[in-house]
């Protein structure tokens, strides 16, 4: 399938609420399949227990830098774009040297590039974690903490993992999930927190 260019790339965008305009990106992949679109939430997970969703993180990286690169070349001003980081790289401690290969050979600035990993990794090696956040940091590219909040989210985390950006786990903006005015102070909390952090 990955030969057979069945897996495609595309962007959600990231929006700046009050200036109303599109500030980055997240790169999402479906399979494109004889059958039809496969979503992630079907393919990811047996990806990860057979270990090729490396090698799919690592197509989804070349299309975003190649991308990138297009949008330079045409004279289209870049946005920072996210790709997701499945925790199988973490067991490669020079796994990011292959992401920097593919930055370099497209010329991407770093600043450009943000890997985005879920919270349900923290707590399977935190130090681990600490050293991997500092290598994506030294090689100047940005990190953030996707499903926030979704079952494991803790203040020590923030406390102890110097992330860039948090992103709230979508069932605190959900209207039929209990009491909304209590999520709402949840959020609010949250991004004052945040800002505090200066995350």
């Amino acid at each position: 399938a990955l030969e057979n260019g069945e897996f495609i790339v595309y962007l959600q965008p990231k929006i700046n609420l009050e200036k109303s305009e599109i500030v980055g990106a997240e790169a999402l992949v479906r399979w494109n399949s004889q059958d039809g679109l496969i979503s992630p939430g079907e393919f990811i997970p047996f990806f990860e227990k057979n270990g090729f969703i490396v090698k799919l993180d690592l197509y989804v990286f070349d299309c975003v830098c190649r991308l990138l690169q297009d949008w330079e070349n045409r004279g289209i001003a870049p946005i920072p774009i996210s790709v997701n980081l499945s925790r199988n790289h973490l067991l490669d401690p020079q796994f990011l040297k292959k992401y920097e290969a593919i930055q370099k050979t497209y010329g991407i600035a770093s600043h450009l590039l943000e890997f985005e990993l879920t919270e349900t990794v923290v707590f399977e090696n935190l130090e681990l974690l600490k050293n991997v956040i500092a290598q994506i940091h030294a090689a100047g590219f940005q990190c953030s903490m996707d499903d926030f909040g979704s079952g494991y989210s803790s203040l020590n985390m923030l406390k102890d993992i110097p992330i860039d950006t948090i992103k709230l786990d979508q069932v605190f903006f959900q209207t039929n999930h209990g009491n909304t005015q209590r999520a709402r102070d949840i959020v609010g909390g949250v991004l004052s927190l945040a800002k505090t952090l200066g995350i």
